[in-house]
């Protein structure tokens, strides 16, 4: 599923926010299963099932971004 995410309006909001692409490609660097934009943006999710490549994207971003959260999936099967 991760592998199939995206979003129609990720390359209009990139044209006019170059800095959001930086992110999402920042974000893929870590090798996340999926990296999208939510909605219209400004919101860059990552998913992975691989606790510490998630954290390691986490601390990276921290540094990068002014507000980065790290969450569960709840009920996961």
């Amino acid at each position: 599923m991760c592998q199939n995410v995206g979003n129609a309006l990720e390359q209009v909001t990139f044209n006019k926010h170059p800095e959001l692409r930086k992110l999402k490609d920042r974000m893929e660097k870590y090798g996340l299963d999926g990296v999208t934009m939510s909605g219209s943006g400004p919101t860059i999710i990552g998913f992975s099932r691989n606790t510490s490549r998630i954290k390691r994207a986490y601390n990276s971003l921290r540094g990068f971004c002014e507000e980065v959260y790290m969450v569960r999936l709840l009920n996961e099967e």
